[in-house]
């Protein structure tokens, strides 16, 4: 451990030095390739460090890290990295403006490190570690939620590519295959365990919800086993999506009982709901993609029901109020893509529907965001203000009207008057 972590500290200061070296026109082509090599280097190592990797000839077995406090920690170094690494790269390439801003990134990820190998040393060791709670922002659970439901979604997509692949559907040399579709869902699952740089995503915010996601990597790894088994089935890869679905549900509930928790304005139901749809959408798929034609009707049934709640209200959820027209409009994007996707997955075209499931989530994903925004409606108005406002209107016409009375009194009465101060000429 000590010795892979002192070679990951030792990679912060060794990709400043190549991207220095670059910048000033050194062994160009040569040092290019070495800092790419430094760059992977340290995300894989990085990865390792946090899942665990077995013994090699350089370095013995590295546990996995199960506590959520080394997970924070290692979080930032990552973050720290990451940073670091856009500012040498800047630099290699002749932004030369980012040669001060290159140097205290890497004092910073430098010390950053320090603190993430005291933390897995002490894992190591077995210590009673505490650190403070995650605070994260509604934004930011959302955004887990989301996250979740994206492995549901990555499921049935993988799924939809087994049985193409099983039937011939797939053209030869397609770049869609069932290992690139695992390979996705595997980086979604990396993701809700430690975290993510760009685009932003936070670790789990409790021990409690990265317990919630070995449940889901277990789910995960049923359901690879079947697709990688040359014996398996339809049948056994549908039970598979459908267990994964459930644990990404539990997962994403769980992030929105702590958000609410932390966030009394967040307009959690319905952002939930919409959520849920995400995955209600990933079952359908899954339930054409294998031919199970009950499950396709109860899964369009029930996602219509929760479309129509989600504009009309339904006691719990509140309905799409007039001033809210950005709810309205992302509502009918909404609908369109949900139609064209309905359409799709009463055909036979697999990739018709995975192309359409595609379209749908890029709406839902923008719906969960517009939905989880509290309403603010207008202030209903007294009965008083009306009283008074048109009172008020009413005596500034009588008084309009008596001073114009006046006026033309006043106009005609001089008209009718004979001066008495001009000279008579008679």
């Amino acid at each position: 451990l000590i010795a892979t972590t002192s070679e990951q500290r030792a990679s912060i200061n060794r990709l400043a030095a190549e991207a220095y070296e670059i910048s000033y026109g050194y062994h160009v082509e040569e040092v290019w390739k070495k800092i790419n090599e430094t760059i992977a280097g340290f995300h894989i190592t990085h990865l390792e460090l946090m899942l665990g990797a077995a013994a090699t000839q350089t370095h013995p077995e590295l546990r996995r890290v199960s506590n959520i406090c080394v997970i924070y920690a290692m979080r930032e170094v990552e973050d720290a990295y990451a940073r670091l690494e856009a500012a040498a790269l800047a630099v290699a390439s002749g932004d030369l403006s980012e040669l001060d801003s290159m140097g205290q990134l890497t004092k910073e990820a430098d010390s950053i490190m320090a603190t993430g190998i005291q933390s897995l040393l002490q894992y190591y060791e077995g210590d009673n570690m505490t650190c403070p709670k995650a605070n994260l922002t509604s934004e930011e659970f959302q955004s887990l939620m989301l996250e979740a439901s994206e492995a549901c979604v990555l499921t049935s997509q993988a799924f939809g590519l087994f049985v193409r692949e099983a039937g011939g559907d797939l053209p030869i040399g397609s770049t869609d295959t069932v290992e690139t579709g695992l390979a996705a869902l595997t980086i979604s699952l990396q993701k809700l365990m430690l975290g993510y740089f760009d685009p932003h995503l936070p670790a789990p915010p409790s021990q409690t919800c990265y317990n919630y996601v070995l449940q889901l990597e277990a789910a995960v790894k049923g359901f690879e086993s079947v697709l990688t088994d040359p014996d398996g089935t339809v049948v056994a890869g549908s039970a598979g999506v459908a267990s994964v679905c459930d644990a990404a549900k539990e997962l994403s509930q769980r992030y929105a009982d702590e958000g609410a928790a932390a966030h009394a304005e967040w307009a959690r139901p319905r952002a939930e709901l919409a959520n849920g749809q995400r995955v209600l959408a990933a079952g359908i798929f899954a339930a054409a993609a294998a031919g199970a034609t009950g499950s396709l009707r109860a899964g369009t049934d029930g996602f219509e029901r929760v479309h129509k709640v989600l504009l009309e209200g339904d006691g719990v959820i509140s309905k799409v109020i007039p001033e809210r027209q950005d709810l309205s409009t992302q509502w009918k994007q909404v609908d369109t893509a949900w139609q064209s996707f309905k359409a799709a997955s009463l055909g036979s075209s697999i990739a018709a529907m995975a192309e359409a499931l595609s379209d749908l989530n890029k709406e839902l994903d923008l719906a969960v965001v517009v939905y989880g925004i509290p309403d603010v409606p207008l202030p209903p108005t007294s009965p008083v203000i009306f009283v008074v406002t048109y009172c008020s209107l009413g005596a500034l016409l009588a008084g309009c009207g008596c001073a114009g009375c006046l006026m033309f009194y006043r106009n005609r009465r001089k008209a009718n008057e004979v001066p008495t101060n001009v000279p008579s000429y008679a």
